[in-house]
């Protein structure tokens, strides 16, 4: 769908897009399961996909999320971040590491960001994209060329080229 004719503007509406891309899973009756907002890699568009089609609506995912199912909640918790509604996402997800992204982007909508979250952040999540992200965060509470800034931001260069070759398999 191209986001920029008259045609996509009543299904932007519909479906509240707030970015592009926006990749929306929906059911038979154009339902919205869940949504992918920015670029996804293959692997976790084909984990998602096959995930959302064990599900016949939203509804349905929250139930099975209240019932204990992991997938599900993982769902629910996708679904909410990426409708920017991150206290709902905290509640639905399982996992640590997706709890503290959506504390992190709830933490973002304050005027500053919270030094101890992402402090704790550093500590909890060692060597991983949370990390790195606080790190950049703190730095940028700094003076640029200061001894903070330029501490947090070679650690995170450091965890990024870290990251870099363990995805490329070195």
């Amino acid at each position: 769908l191209d986001a920029d004719t008259v045609v996509s503007w009543e299904l932007k509406t519909k479906y509240k897009i707030t970015g592009y891309p926006t990749i929306i899973f929906a059911n038979s009756k154009f339902e919205e399961i869940t949504r992918f907002i920015g670029f996804y890699n293959l692997t976790a568009f084909e984990k998602t996909f096959k995930l959302v089609n064990k599900y016949k609506n939203i509804e349905e995912v929250i139930t099975k999320a209240k019932t204990g199912d992991e997938s599900a909640a993982k769902i629910l918790g996708d679904y909410y971040f990426n409708k920017k509604e991150f206290s709902e996402s905290i509640k639905a997800y399982k996992s640590p590491y997706d709890i503290r992204r959506a504390e992190l982007e709830q933490d973002k909508l304050n005027s500053t960001p919270s030094k101890e979250l992402l402090q704790k952040t550093i500590k909890e999540f060692p060597n991983s994209l949370l990390e790195m992200d606080s790190n950049i965060a703190l730095a940028e509470m700094f003076e640029k060329n200061s001894g903070e800034f330029k501490s947090y931001w070679h650690k995170a260069i450091e965890i990024a080229e870290s990251l870099i070759s363990k995805f490329q398999g070195r």
